[in-house]
């Protein structure tokens, strides 16, 4: 019995051997018939990288990523990027992995660089309504020198992190993922809304084996994405005020103020913390809150309820002395439906 699973597993071994001989003769049939033949070059490289991407699975090598893929028009956008001069902004966090799925996983360390190659777009004059490439880096730029090209540069700081501290290379170990952020800061001036930074992003594995990957991350300066819209009709008893945060901000704290003669606070909610109250009325008088301020995450929105004293009315679009949102120091103009719609 023993001497059976011996001949079994010496078979098994001899069928693997085969498969990867044939899999190599075909690579190299296809280098030669790429040389000799040029009209066969279209077919006979989708097949070599079909039968490449065969060879490297079977030797468990994956190289993937939550943003970079393998084609070189791979596009990621950023919109309503505040664009101000001097904010820090994380605009992408790029995860870079050695595993297929779950299941499928390198067992090796996979070690790889970065290249970038960076433009800015922007109005070169006030009166111009066309956009201009006012800077571009040195092509293929590694992270050193992306660095050196920060330093220099007259509209933009780029950081990557974590840096690679003397090293020339980043590597994907036993967890089979690394990452790394990509931070922005406008320098000089801000960014008006358009006006945008093209980052081209290259990751190439170097070692054990060679694959590519590529991003072109699109930040575009818009509105700083933070906005509020009043659902309300007449003879409903209560109104909602809306506020989003679609800005590059991790959380936003917007300011409402208004009347309690005309609109009352749900304070049953817990969204909300309470700034400032006002009397109203004499022996006896009542407190009432008159001004909130509330937390919306990034990508999220908050709604607050008010009732209605006159519930004939419509304050879908309501006067500032009846209602105003404010983000700092700034009233909000109330976004109207359908101004988002696609």
């Amino acid at each position: 019995m023993k001497k059976g699973r011996g001949n079994a597993r010496r078979k098994n071994s001899g069928y693997k051997k085969l498969i990867m001989l044939f899999i190599i003769t075909i690579i190299i049939i296809l280098m030669i018939v790429k040389v000799i033949f040029p009209a066969t070059v279209s077919l006979s490289k989708f097949v070599y990288s079909a039968v490449r991407t065969a060879y490297l699975n079977s030797k468990e090598f994956y190289f993937t990523s939550n943003i970079l893929a393998k084609s070189e028009n791979t596009r990621f956008e950023i919109k309503n990027w505040s664009g101000s001069r001097g904010t820090k902004t994380n605009i992408a966090t790029i995860e870079m992995y050695s595993r297929k799925n779950t299941l499928k996983k390198s067992k090796v360390d996979i070690e790889y660089q970065l290249k970038f190659d960076v433009e800015v777009f922007k109005y070169k004059n006030i009166t111009d309504t066309t956009l201009s490439c006012v800077e571009k880096s040195p092509n293929e730029m590694n992270e050193e020198q992306l660095n050196t090209f920060s330093l220099g540069s007259a509209y933009i700081d780029l950081q990557i992190d974590p840096i690679l501290n003397g090293k020339t290379s980043r590597l994907i170990s036993n967890d089979n993922v690394d990452e790394f952020t990509m931070n922005i800061t406008p320098k000089n001036s801000d960014f008006k809304e358009g006006e945008y930074v093209h980052i081209k992003t290259r990751a190439d594995a170097i070692s054990p084996y060679t694959e590519t990957l590529y991003g072109n991350l699109y930040i575009y300066a818009g509105k700083d994405g933070i906005t509020y819209q009043v659902e309300d009709t007449a003879n409903s008893p209560y109104l909602n005020v809306i506020l989003t945060n679609d800005s590059d901000k991790a959380e936003a704290e917007l300011e409402i103020q208004f009347d309690p003669n005309v609109i009352v606070l749900d304070n049953t909610a817990n969204n909300f913390t309470e700034v400032e109250t006002m009397q109203i009325g004499s022996r006896p008088s009542y407190e009432y809150i008159n001004k909130i301020k509330v937390k919306v995450a990034q990508s999220d929105s908050e709604f607050i309820k008010f009732y209605k004293k006159d519930v004939t009315k419509d304050y879908s679009i309501p006067d500032e002395n009846t209602l105003k949102v404010l983000s700092g120091t700034t009233v909000l103009e109330q976004t109207k439906k359908g101004d988002n719609d696609e």
